[in-house]
């Protein structure tokens, strides 16, 4: 994956002395969705600004296909930001606000046209040209927003939040339009989200961030799968994280239960990170770890069961239709190796970051 963007060694501290960021190093691979994914107060949007060309670093680069801009004005830079907000002149058109960025470039009435004209047919506005701010939908609002940004036909686009002011079912359809339109045209595009779902659903590579530093770096499915801190795997989905032992043939003990061999495991105590799918229930036996369901939840697609166990209390998630499981049941519990993972010692850094290939 050949970098769009290469972000060195950027430190970033505010006037009251908050340091925002801790000398981050990440690249963002060209034609590639990449997400910062963090709690607020990370650092996701602080970055996400010194690329954009609103702040400056105090140390640092940021290298655009090999070009240094670190010093250069959010109009050098070759690309376009889409607000949380999305920032539109209420008081001018669909049109109007599409061909903005246009204007600014210079571009003749003509050109302008034929761009908007392109951009509202990729996010499906077209026919509402003349439509204002107001008369419009969330959902419509923002693919404005976005169309204003693709007009521009940036080697970067910049999303801040895009879909926080949306409610749940148009945040999944504008999300997938999103996805559709980044593979379509093969955008290199830079997303901050602070919602796990949303970071994997839409994203090639997340890129997890924790007090000003990059936690992690990789696929939804790494990320998920195999997370180098409890911070990770908290922040991916539901988990919860236990105190294990490994034995001398790679068996991890979590009470009575085992998972393994894995001979990649040395002898000693670890933490294990374990999902809820990764639980199996059945009728209490002499096997497995006992417990007593505490309460259950039906969802359709799943049905979630909270047990009581000398572990803690643990939800268990089992796909419909399975049985059912009456409040104050005797149940035993047992473990699949999918959906658990071994945390590893570790401490911030960019280990997980791939090589950058030139």
């Amino acid at each position: 994956m050949r970098p769009g963007l290469e972000i060195r060694g950027v430190t970033k501290s505010y006037a009251n002395g908050y340091k925002a960021l801790h000398g981050v190093d990440v690249h963002i691979p060209d034609r590639r969705l990449t997400t910062l994914l963090g709690p607020s107060g990370c650092g996701k949007t602080t970055l996400l600004r010194l690329v954009a060309g609103l702040d400056t670093p105090d140390e640092g680069q940021l290298i655009f296909h090999g070009e240094d801009v670190t010093s250069k004005s959010a109009e050098q830079r070759d690309l376009s930001l889409v607000f949380q907000s999305y920032a539109l002149f209420p008081y001018q058109s669909v049109e109007e606000n599409v061909c903005y960025g246009l204007r600014m470039q210079g571009l003749s009435a003509a050109s302008q046209r034929e761009r908007c004209a392109q951009a509202l047919v990729l996010v499906g506005l077209q026919g509402l040209e003349d439509r204002m701010p107001h008369e419009l939908s969330g959902g419509q609002q923002q693919r404005t927003a976005l169309a204003r940004a693709l007009a521009l036909q940036p080697r970067i686009l910049l999303l801040d939040e895009p879909l926080s002011n949306l409610d749940s079912n148009l945040r999944r359809h504008i999300r997938e339009d999103i996805r559709s339109l980044q593979q379509r045209l093969d955008l290199t595009v830079l997303y901050v989200t602070h919602d796990h779902a949303e970071a994997m659903s839409v994203s090639d590579r997340v890129v997890v961030m924790q007090e000003g530093r990059i936690a992690q770096i990789g696929s939804p499915r790494d990320l998920y799968e195999r997370p180098l801190s409890e911070f990770v795997a908290a922040f991916m989905g539901d988990a919860v994280t236990f105190d294990a032992e490994v034995d001398a043939r790679g068996v991890v003990h979590l009470g009575p239960l085992q998972i393994g061999p894995d001979p990649g495991l040395r002898r000693g105590a670890v933490r294990i990170v374990v999902r809820p799918h990764a639980w199996r229930i059945a009728p209490a036996s002499s096997a497995g770890l006992p417990g007593k369901v505490l309460r259950s939840a039906f969802l359709g697609p799943s049905t979630e069961v909270w047990v009581h166990t000398t572990l803690g209390e643990i939800l268990v998630l089992i796909p419909s239709p399975g049985a059912a499981y009456a409040c104050g049941a005797p149940v035993s519990l047992f473990l699949s190796a999918q959906g658990v993972s071994v945390l590893l010692p570790s401490v911030f850094s960019n280990a997980s970051e791939p090589p950058v290939q030139h």
